[in-house]
């Protein structure tokens, strides 16, 4: 679904190329209530979310209706932005470039308030996808987030099933899905535990060139050492 004409143009341009044939494009503008009857039957069971939540005014009301159209997992990447509290910044948009949204501003939310806005809005589980290989600017700006509807499913044995941790580990080297908590009271006043932040992956890239100097040094060392012995 995307609003804009020329983007469905292009996306049936692309299917009549290959042939697909089982799935459609709609020209939909989620800024309004505007899924009908997808959103009422949870007809989808998994439900893309890509680059669009950055773009609207009103990310909640959007995520309501998402949330009515999915009947198992919400995938949902967007950009973020660097505060710790449950937060939308307001930015400006240039609605005459084709990967802008409709109105001339926008919000993007921080880490915290996604996860806030998705339980809120009724999923049972939120977690983050974080991949190993993370570069400075993915992680400052840009995040990647699973709403997952349980059903009669237990949480805990859902998190086992999926490999699904319940803290982030910045020394593990493979990708991770986290759960995400909840991480401010009602007032957004107590902060009661820390979002996936910058500062870790900072600290550890410093010892990591601290650590690469002290190898390299060492085996200069060691080889200047045994090339005297061999004089």
């Amino acid at each position: 679904m995307d609003a804009r004409e020329e983007c469905i143009r292009r996306a049936n341009l692309i299917k009549r190329y290959y042939g697909y044939i089982n799935f459609e494009f709609k020209k939909v503008d989620l800024r309004k209530d505007d899924l009908k009857k997808e959103k009422d039957n949870g007809a989808f069971d998994l439900v893309l979310c890509y680059g669009i939540l950055y773009h609207l005014t009103d990310p909640y009301n959007f995520l309501k209706q998402v949330f009515k159209a999915t009947k198992e997992i919400l995938s949902l990447s967007t950009f973020l932005n660097h505060r710790e509290e449950p937060v939308l910044t307001v930015a400006k948009e240039d609605i005459s470039k084709p990967g802008s949204g409709l109105d001339h501003i926008s919000v993007r939310p921080s880490h915290s308030a996604v996860v806030r806005l998705l339980y809120e809005v009724g999923f049972d589980l939120v977690l983050r996808y974080v991949p190993y290989k993370l570069s400075f600017y993915n992680n400052l700006e840009w995040g990647h987030y699973f709403g997952i509807k349980l059903g009669n499913r237990e949480s805990r044995n859902y998190n086992k099933k999926h490999n699904i941790q319940e803290k982030y580990n910045r020394f593990t080297r493979k990708d991770q899905l986290i759960v995400c908590k909840d991480l401010y009271d009602i007032n957004g006043n107590n902060l009661i535990g820390k979002p996936i932040s910058f500062k870790p992956i900072l600290i550890q890239y410093f010892f990591q060139k601290i650590k690469h100097k002290y190898y390299s040094f060492t085996y200069r060392k060691n080889h200047r050492s045994r090339n005297t012995k061999n004089y």
